[in-house]
């Protein structure tokens, strides 16, 4: 449920509102001395198109699905994090849960959220079941934890609850009590970044904190922290502004919220006794979500590009030992002219043999029967980062480096003994920026010149680009790599020494 996760967080909505006390006992049963955070929708309260006010936009491509849910008997939503799903070593999913009140339709409740991305919702889980007196949707992890959880009383989650009103969406986080002794255990002092105070002020300093939205109000997203005491709070506040003040020269931030260092001037938080209070609009609080989120889901998507170049490297070499040599750019008719992409070729080699057998190999890649083959990219070839926007269905940022200016002919197969500048030094794949997508089967690679920008060239991740080389062996290349290097690991066979500082 990643994407549920990140819409919760995007929209800076979350937290319970009130509920009918025979609701809140049937999610009192799903909540044990683990739960780290339950996030609640109220579906009845923004049941009408506006409703969401500065959020609307982002709530109007699932209004069917919310609408769905609402008549078939859905009143609340409800997403619950517990430590199995939280980092470094996430064991599961979080889960969803509807409690079932009178006239509600289980099955009917059950299909939608188990078929969220079918039926226009923002994701789908993979197992659903009624228990307790609530549909449980999740994984299979997630429903035989759910089975076997002895409830254990949470009162810092019913206060984080009481402090956000009648929100309709809203968010409570309260740190089980393992998750306070790892803390003491592991973590002597924070981050430098948030003031490299005790660790203590997080792990007993904090005792919860909720994030409300109230559409039609001047800020409607209202962040609350309680803490152990007026002191504890101030503290809060400061590390708090330590960590924001970061956000303002952190590497890449810019590139998720251009105008960080305005956003933080205009941040105003502020101690109510023992409490820090946070308000924002909508906008704002997305902003902020994304400087925080944005760098965590790039970095995770690059370490999924390298892996899915890795995989690529693997199916070329398996190419090359059945034909002695690694596939050409792209296939070519009797007269010369490109067919289809190496990315076709190599597909028997990325488990993907009986998708190859569907290609016409004598049609070019944009004949009628070959072009409706598109939408069936495989997941390899697909980066999940959305820098300079999030690519069209079934196009591709990695491409081959050719071209007469590096000894490349697009049209032959290139084998391994001609790689002569050196296998770990030459690159065999990268990842060209957004703007420069291409149709997966389309013949169309990186045409190398005499002279190659690296900034230009490496902009696919904040801060340069993955590429592959023809050890098999994958790397961040940072574009701040001089234009005279770059261009000696794009070509295979000119005696071009690469210096060991490079």
């Amino acid at each position: 449920m990643k994407t549920l996760s990140a819409l919760l967080l995007t929209w800076g909505l979350t937290a319970c509102a009130a509920a009918s006390a025979d609701t809140k006992d049937v999610v009192a049963t799903f909540v044990d001395d683990r739960t780290a955070m339950l996030a609640r929708i109220r579906l009845d309260a923004i049941a009408e198109p506006g409703s969401l006010g500065e959020a609307e936009p982002l709530a109007a491509a699932y209004r069917p699905w919310l609408d769905a849910l609402r008549k078939a008997g859905a009143r609340e939503l409800y997403v619950v994090v517990t430590l199995d799903e939280l980092p470094p070593l996430p064991r599961s999913s979080p889960f969803g849960l509807v409690p079932l009140e009178e006239g509600a339709d289980a099955k009917a409740i059950g299909e939608l959220l188990c078929a969220g991305d079918e039926r226009g919702g923002p994701a789908a889980w993979t197992t659903c079941a009624s228990i307790r007196g609530a549909v449980l949707a999740g994984d299979d992890a997630a429903l035989e934890r759910a089975k076997a959880t002895t409830p254990a009383p949470r009162p810092d989650f019913a206060a984080a609850f009481d402090s956000a009103g009648e929100a309709p969406i809203a968010l409570a986080f309260a740190a089980p009590e393992d998750l306070r002794r790892a803390i003491d255990e592991q973590v002597v002092t924070l981050p430098e970044q948030l003031g490299g105070g005790p660790a203590k002020l997080v792990s007993r300093g904090l005792r919860w904190a909720s994030l409300s939205y109230n559409p039609g109000t001047a800020a409607p997203v209202r962040l609350l922290a309680r803490a152990a005491g007026a002191d504890e709070a101030a503290k809060l506040l400061a590390a708090g502004r330590k960590g924001v003040e970061h956000l303002r020269g952190a590497s890449g931030i810019a590139e998720f919220v251009p105008g960080i260092g305005g956003l933080v001037d205009s941040l105003t938080p502020r101690v109510e006794g023992d409490r820090v209070v946070l308000e924002l609009s909508a906008q704002a609080a997305g902003q902020l979500a994304r400087a925080v989120v944005g760098p965590v889901e790039e970095d995770a998507g690059r370490q999924e590009c390298r892996r899915n170049l890795m995989h690529i490297a693997l199916a070329m070499h398996n190419y090359h030992s059945q034909h002695n040599s690694f596939p050409p750019a792209y296939s070519t008719d009797a007269d010369g002219k490109p067919l289809l992409s190496w990315r076709v070729l190599i597909l028997p080699f990325l488990d993907a043999e009986d998708l190859y057998k569907e290609f016409r190999p004598d049609e070019p890649w944009d004949s009628p029967h070959n072009k409706a083959l598109i939408p069936r990219m495989p997941k390899y070839y697909a980066c999940p980062s959305t820098l300079g926007g999030t690519l069209a269905p079934g196009t591709t940022t990695y491409k081959r480096p050719v071209g007469a200016a590096i000894g490349v002919d697009p049209a032959r197969g290139l084998p391994l003994h001609q790689v002569t500048d050196g296998t770990s030094a030459t690159i065999m794949v990268l990842e060209t920026p957004a703007d420069q997508a291409v149709e997966w089967t389309r013949p169309g690679d990186l045409e190398v010149g005499e002279q190659v920008d690296p900034k230009s060239l490496l902009g696919r991740h904040v801060g340069g680009a993955n590429a592959v080389m023809f050890d098999g062996a994958a790397h961040f290349l940072p574009d701040t790599r001089k234009p005279t290097t770059l261009r000696r690991m794009l070509t295979p066979s000119a005696g071009e020494v690469i210096e060991e500082e490079d």
